[in-house]
Formats: C-alpha cells, structure tokens, sequence
C-alpha cells in the first residue's frame, strides 16, 4: 500500500474545492456547449430531513435522499451552472451555488452541515479521476471527512489477516483526499483520532475489488445511539 501524503487531507480539500468553483471564473461558455459531465450527489447531513439536487432550478436527483443515501453518476451538461439543495417538503432553497463544471469529468457533491453546530448547509465538492489503477490487482480508494463534531482522524486499513496500515493521516472536517492505489481483498477501516491508536469507530468485511474506485467516508454523532451514529461507509464509483 502507498503511505499517505505529507500534506494534510484539508489541504487537499481546499485544492479540490477551489478548482471546482473558481477555475474559468471568466469564462463566458454556456452551459451545454462544451460536452457532458458526471454527477453524484451524496446526502451527509445527520438530520431526517432528506434533500433534492437541482441544477439551474430543475431536480437532478429523481427521489429525495435520506441521511447516507447518494445517487449514482448521471450525465448532465457542462458548463456554467447553478446547484441548489432544497429539504423535501419545503419549496425554497436552503443552499445555492454558482460554479462551473468543466467538460468530460466527474463530480461528486458531499451535502453536509456547515461546522459542528450544525446550522446551514455546505458543500464538499470533488472532481473524481476514476482512471485504473496501474495494477490489475489493485482498487482506488479515498476518504472524505463528513462528520460534523468529529475531530481530526486517521483511518487504518487491514487487508485480511494482514496487519494494519495507516493509509489516510491528519483528516479533518469536510476534508477529502485524492484516490490513491490500493490492494484489493476483504478490509476492515479503523478510524483513531490523530496519534492515537484508541479506535473512535471501525467496520469489517468490506471488499475492494480490483480496477474499482472507492469513497470512504465518515458521517454521523459520535454521541448518538441511532442511525445518526458515527460510521464508515463505503460507495463503490465505478
């Protein structure tokens, strides 16, 4: 396994975020002139209100999300557009974005809390590099920081019998890694806060399968005793 890199995941979670929003900020394309983009929308948000996507004030998301559930890619229009969240239910948006989606790539938008008081809405946005990885043995994987009063963390992999390995260092809210080469087999993910060995959390016996790309991500009240629980889950993107 590559050991994770020495700049810190929020770092990285700036780089993402800002080359969503603000790469062609002068550019004045239209929207759809310039080819098709992909989409996921995941709902992070530790609430039982579920949410609708909209872009430019048409829905994306044909059913509503619950806490934890996403929608698969889904080819729209490139371009200049506007994204918005709305709760279902409600008939005005409760976050609004202007950005740009540049042609022929993936994006996957992360809906989740603000910071830890959990007032408005925000956005981890990524841009998704869903190439191989340069061995057929091996998966792609990253992790993305959603819950919202959980402190920094690094996340342990143990490959089978194998023994752990720290894989993602220094991770803080709404952070979000790059994909990077993993082996693919049985894993079990055990989050600690950062320098420690005492686990926060950790789940068993999922499988990476080779030439996959992967989000890891955490979500949810360390304190909660619900379905609003601190957990690791994992989406498969390709």
């Amino acid at each position: 396994m590559k050991s994770a890199k020495k700049n810190s995941l929020k770092s990285l979670a700036m780089l993402v975020f800002t080359a969503l929003f603000y790469t062609s900020c002068t550019d004045t394309t239209e929207v759809g002139l310039e080819g098709k983009v992909n989409v996921m929308v995941v709902n992070a948000i530790p609430t039982d209100d579920s949410i609708d996507f909209y872009l430019d004030s048409a829905r994306f998301t044909p059913l509503s999300l619950g806490f934890r559930e996403y929608m698969p890619y889904d080819s729209v229009a490139g371009g200049r557009r506007s994204a918005e969240i709305m709760r279902a239910g409600e008939n005005a948006f409760a976050l609004s974005k202007n950005l740009y989606l540049n042609p022929y790539r993936n994006y996957s938008f992360f809906i989740t809390h603000t910071d830890s008081l959990n007032t408005d809405l925000s956005y981890v946005a990524t841009v998704d590099n869903l190439v191989e990885p340069s061995l057929g043995t091996s998966a792609r994987l990253r992790f993305i920081h959603l819950s919202p009063d959980e402190k920094g963390v690094d996340l342990y992999t143990q490959r089978d019998t194998f023994a752990l390995t720290k894989t993602f260092s220094n991770a803080y809210f709404k952070s979000a890694s790059v994909f990077q080469d993993i082996r693919a087999g049985n894993y079990r993910f055990l989050l600690t806060p950062v320098g420690s060995t005492e686990e926060i959390v950790s789940v068993s016996n999922l499988v990476l399968l080779p030439k996959k790309s992967y989000t890891l991500f955490i979500s949810g009240f360390k304190a909660a005793s619900d379905d609003k629980s601190l957990r690791i889950s994992l989406i498969q993107n390709n």
